[in-house]
């Protein structure tokens, strides 16, 4: 284990008729009802504690909307950052085609390897030893469940990749950037 709570933050809103809170609910209530009680779902974003069912609401902390240092704090004392990504909410499909996502930039930005849905994650340079990877939202909970049980080594190897990917991303992004300013001023 990493710590002994393990905590996951998510970023956003947090409604249960929400469907991709819904799967970030219904994860936890399935850990909840197999006995795993060592972790927390740290929100930072709306939502309301009550509109949580009341079993389950102990393992969330609602920070409500921070200003960015903040968020930076709870960022960094978070162990993941948690996406929960549908395939049925148009808006989330351009995260699989050009679209990115602030949370990836968090995510890449302080290290903190993510739980993501195996469609989004290779054009966003996430996979097995970098992430969490899930197939679809009824294997969340077990995604969560390997993030608890994870040895420290482990969790370490997984930030160390993380590493490695954000430094290629940066190196790409300058290349590109280099090749825009040379074709500018030609």
């Amino acid at each position: 284990m990493v710590n002994d709570i393990i905590n996951f933050l998510t970023v956003g809103i947090i409604r249960p008729r929400k469907k991709n809170n819904g799967t970030i609910i219904e994860a936890v209530q399935k850990l909840h009802n197999k006995g795993i009680t060592n972790f927390k779902v740290t929100v930072v974003g709306k939502g309301k504690i009550k509109d949580i069912p009341k079993e389950i609401q102990k393992y969330f902390v609602i920070k409500g909307r921070l200003p960015f240092s903040k968020m930076y704090e709870e960022i960094e004392s978070a162990d993941y950052l948690i996406t929960a990504y549908d395939d049925n909410d148009e808006k989330h499909l351009r995260y699989i085609t050009t679209g990115t996502s602030g949370n990836f930039q968090l995510i890449y930005g302080f290290l903190k390897p993510c739980l993501i849905n195996k469609k989004y994650a290779p054009l966003n340079s996430f996979n097995e030893k970098n992430s969490i990877i899930y197939e679809n939202p009824q294997e969340y909970a077990l995604a969560m469940e390997k993030g608890i049980k994870i040895s420290k080594e482990e969790y370490l190897n997984m930030q160390e990749n993380l590493k490695q990917t954000a430094n290629m991303i940066y190196q790409k992004s300058l290349a590109n950037l280099k090749k825009l300013i040379e074709e500018k001023n030609g």
